[in-house]
């Protein structure tokens, strides 16, 4: 590789790591610290980087072009990060947005500088126009890729140790920009690298302009920035109006000291349970007037975890009372704080962490963390976990988190009292507990015999809140029977998300939207079966981000580990995999050695699953040696295997340092967007490396089961009718009340709708000449029917029938859709038309069963996958399933006496949503059906639908008769 690219490979991959993290903490500032949110930033970033060096294969740019879009790329800096903080203006103070929204504006947001970046990396790691001659490809490729690494490793890791914690984001911005503009000066025209030159002048202004203080108004507005800080967790803003203060992180309120009726009652109920509290631990920010509160009750000491040495300092400013000799404010992370083990016990420890919609917050919320906490406690102690949430509003997502947290407390504690309030107080204690009968007068009683006059806990307050009957109903609702949250399986995380989207309505349906597409695109690129390498390459993706993710939770747990030394697990995987890339260059790049480095992934991902919990178990040091050891094998098999796949003659024709590049890309896209929201939450840790290794299983037998290499060209022609059913359903996802729902609900709409369907009836009996006709037609237009997947009238159908068929998957007012629309209080266009679209399919199928092939969206979108794809057929074994699904379906629709849905305990009862609601399950089962049609030929019309399976009885019926009818041969 020349010298002049080495320089800009590795200023692009610092670069690019840089805005990465900037964009990442912007939008976690806008959604309020939504780990949701970074799964969807990280996965859009790796996608949209991906086309952009897919973009790159076939067209060679001179130097000066990829100079100036170097230039160009530094310019896109500050604009990202700016109209990053400026979507926080759309946002009304203390609302999060829903998915759908961060998606869509991370999209357009990101799209420039991502598709420069991808672009740039795609020019850089293929030979020059006028070293193509001297230079190897798959070399130079290899090459591209360690330097790209090595610099975002090195980023990484200044970002972690020392930039993040002492510059703002549009000063880091500024060295971004720099760091780009070095790029380009090093491939400029040696004449003309003077005007790129003077491009540093406006980094330095950008970096010493209060453009950070004058741009974090808009977080909150009408207020004025007193003080900015930035802390590994987010930036810190201090805020006055009409002489008010706060502090915030991430947008929302941590401290108010105003604001005294919350902290009040955490800190005299809790304080008034024990006989005589003198030493106090609160684990999170002190709330309103919680220190004032706490030391009214003649305490000795009070230490405060406040999380980090920023928000320690902030607390130290601004919180009433913390200036206090009895107050000690620690600068550490709760689980990595040491003193814990060596401090006399406490008598009173207060948890009042935020809600544990992440990994890492639910850090708090587990049987290890609770039993740490219960060394700490004395023998009559108590601790006490602050959690938002009133019986009385509850809902039923809201029951679970309450109930996980009751469940996860009783695995340490054998007593435990929920205490309703503003904030449910769960206490828990090792002694005995006080009666619930006798809650409200202990505590009215000891704040008197204590002084304590309080403005909001007054005797009627207390008598209604703290009465047997609240404390009562408090018990059953977080009483449910539900499993216990752990580090290896947070379950709390789930729970939690789901009761804050189903207060927010803001759902997880869009991710879910975004990740059955990414994996649906990697199946049109990669089938495993025609494209090994390929399918090789992008497992490895995969596979090596997912078990990044997964490795720091295991450091964050059990080592106590947070920001900063997680990203040692990051430094330790590139840095292996930038070595074993430079070592595999110097390798013959042979067949074997690409489904080795397979089999060694394999191993690394199945080793941790079986001894994960032991080793997480065994301690601090032995996890911490794991984890390294961990990484560096999994960053030494990425490596590897990326330099023997960029090496291997006659795989990927053109651009093979951008193919490769882009399809890591694709499968770390997917890892971005599954594992820390929804393979870790669901299946725990050693179920997520399962699935790791299950990944890598399936690429390996791809491997293993081909006898020879041969080309392997990336098609990015996607399956239109497929992608047109999942923006159908999307958009039928995101509102019971928008656009798109009144027009399919339009008279002009449902007229189009019964049009096409009559007039596929109607060509059940058309003449031959029609016929003849239309073959014609279609035989014309194959050109254009195979650069979109389908013909120009099957188009048109699907485009009229869509909204019929995809509003059910999107919403439905029942689990199952489809089946219960004659007993629907409020159907839906389906619901509507169904009679139509079952006769006229019914009679359109007869002879040759031509609406499943031509007309029906949910057949064409099955029927649109690559035609490289050697679909098999299920058979006679569809029978197995169309029988018995039928049968079930006959028997729901007719021979169940339904009654009214809002009542009874029946099976449509059971199965009715009470809203026009979006499930999840149906979400996943569609994506898997759509998935299996790659392998399988339509899968859910052969084996499960009951116009499928009737209309083929039918026809087997109807052929049966006309051979009996016909005279047989003498």
């Amino acid at each position: 590789m020349g010298e002049s690219r080495r320089l800009p490979l590795l200023c692009l991959g610092a670069a690019s790591a840089a805005l990465q993290v900037l964009a990442i903490r912007e939008g976690m500032a806008v959604t309020a610290g939504d780990e949701t949110v970074v799964a969807l930033l990280m996965g859009i970033w790796l996608i949209e980087t991906a086309l952009g060096a897919m973009g790159s294969r076939t067209r060679t740019a001179r130097r000066t072009t990829v100079s100036a879009g170097f230039t160009i790329y530094g310019l896109t800096v500050a604009a990202t990060l700016l109209a990053a903080r400026a979507c926080v203006g759309w946002i009304p103070l203390g609302q999060v947005p829903s998915s759908f929204s961060v998606a869509l504006a991370a999209i357009f947001i990101l799209a420039p500088a991502c598709f420069l970046s991808g672009w740039l990396y795609g020019q850089l790691a293929k030979p020059l126009e006028n070293t193509a001659k001297i230079e190897n490809g798959g070399v130079v490729s290899a090459q591209a890729y360690w330097l790209d690494t090595l610099g975002s490793a090195i980023a990484g890791a200044l970002l972690s140790t020392v930039i993040l914690d002492h510059l703002l984001p549009f000063q880091v911005a500024s060295l971004v920009s720099a760091t780009a503009f070095l790029g380009a000066i090093f491939l400029a025209d040696p004449h003309r690298r003077g005007w790129f030159v003077a491009a540093l002048l406006p980094c330095a202004a950008l970096a010493i302009a209060p453009v950070d203080r004058l741009t974090y108004r808009w977080h909150a507005p009408g207020q004025q920035v007193l003080q900015l800080a930035s802390s590994p967790r987010g930036a810190v803003l201090v805020t006055q109006q009409t002489g008010q203060q706060q502090v915030m992180l991430q947008r929302q309120p941590i401290l108010i000291p105003a604001d005294i009726e919350g902290s009040e009652q955490i800190a005299n109920i809790s304080a008034c349970l024990h006989t005589c509290p003198k030493r106090i631990l609160l684990v999170g920010a002190p709330p309103g007037n919680l220190i004032s509160s706490l030391l009214a009750h003649g305490i000795d000491h009070l230490t405060i975890l406040a999380g980090d040495r920023v928000i320690a300092d902030v607390i130290s400013s601004w919180a009433p009372d913390a200036s206090d000799g009895r107050v000690r404010i620690v600068p550490s992370d709760a689980r990595a704080w040491s003193g814990i083990d060596e401090e006399p016990a406490f008598d009173l420890l207060v948890v009042n962490a935020g809600l544990p919609t992440s990994v890492a917050e639910a850090r708090l919320y587990s049987t290890s963390f609770y039993r740490k906490l219960a060394k700490a406690t004395a023998s009559d102690g108590l601790l006490v976990v602050s959690l938002p949430g009133f019986a009385a509003y509850a809902t039923e997502a809201e029951r679970d988190l309450h109930s996980t947290v009751v469940s996860t407390l009783k695995e340490v504690f054998p007593h435990i009292l929920a205490l309703p309030g503003d904030r449910t107080l769960y206490v828990a204690s090792s002694s005995r507990l006080i009666d619930p009968a006798d809650v409200g007068k202990t505590v009215l009683l000891r704040m008197k015999q204590r002084g304590i006059d309080s403005r909001y806990l007054t005797e009627a307050w207390v008598n209604d809140r703290l009465s047997t009957e609240r404390i009562h109903q408090a018990a059953l609702w977080s009483g449910r029977s539900v499993r216990p949250s752990t580090d290896t399986h947070p379950v709390i995380v789930s729970a939690a998300r789901q009761a804050t989207f189903e207060r927010l309505e803001t759902g997880l349906d869009s991710l879910i939207f975004l990740v059955l597409s990414t994996i649906l695109m990697m199946m049109a690129w990669v089938d495993p079966r025609s494209k090994p390498v390929s399918f090789a390459v992008a497992s490895t993706g995969f596979s090596g981000l997912a078990l990044q993710l997964t490795l720091m939770l295991v450091f964050q747990t059990a080592v106590g580990a947070l920001y900063r030394d997680v990203a040692l697990v990051t430094g330790l995987f590139m840095g292996a995999s930038c070595a074993a890339t430079v070592v595999g260059m110097r390798r013959a790049a042979r067949f074997r050695a690409l489904w080795l480095m397979d089999a060694w992934q394999l191993g690394v991902a199945m080793a941790l699953a079986v001894g994960v919990d032991a080793m997480m178990q065994a301690g601090a040091d032995l996890t911490r040696a794991g984890v390294i050891v961990a990484a560096l094998l999994m960053g030494a098999a990425t490596g590897g295997q990326f330099a023997v796949a960029s090496r291997m003659d006659g795989v990927f024709p053109t651009g093979v340092g951008a193919s490769v590049y882009g399809l890591d890309l694709a499968g770390a896209a997917l890892a971005a967007f599954v594992s820390v929201t929804w393979l870790i939450p669901t299946l725990g840790i050693s179920g997520t490396l399962w699935a790791v290794a299950g990944c890598k299983a399936v690429s390996l037998v791809a491997l293993v089961t081909r006898s020879r290499v041969s080309a392997e060209s990336l098609s990015f022609r996607m399956p239109l009718p497929m992608m047109l059913l999942g923006g159908v359903i999307l958009l039928a996802i995101q509102s019971t009340h928008g656009p798109f729902q009144r027009f399919i609900n339009s008279d002009g709409y449902r007229l189009v709708a019964i049009l096409v369907l009559a007039a596929a009836m109607a060509s059940a009996f058309e003449p031959m000449p029609w016929r003849r006709w239309i073959r014609q037609a279609e035989h014309r237009s194959r050109v254009f029917a195979e650069r979109i997947g389908v013909s120009p009238l099957r188009l048109l159908s699907l485009l009229a029938l869509l909204p019929v068929a995809a509003q059910p998957l999107g919403r439905c007012m029942f689990a199952i859709p489809y089946l219960f629309c004659h007993v629907c209080p409020r159907p839906c266009i389906f619901g509507v038309l169904r009679r139509f679209v079952i006769a006229s399919a019914l009679v359109t199928n007869l002879g040759d069963l031509r609406f499943c092939q031509r007309v029906c969206p949910l057949g064409l979108a099955q029927a649109s996958v690559p035609s490289t794809s050697s679909l098999r057929k299920l058979g006679k074994a569809s029978w197995w399933l169309r029988i018995p699904s039928l049968a079930l379906v006959i028997w729901w629709v007719f021979g169940i006496d339904p009654g009214p849905v809002h009542e009874g305990e029946g099976i449509v009862q059971r199965l009715y949503q009470h809203a026009d609601a979006v499930n999840p399950w149906v979400l996943w089962i569609t994506g898997g059906l759509l998935l299996l049609s790659f392998f399988v030929r339509r899968p859910f019309c052969e084996s499960i639908c009951p116009i499928g399976s009737t209309s083929e009885i039918l026809v087997r019926a109807d052929r049966l008769v006309r051979r009996r009818r016909s005279p047989q041969p003498p």
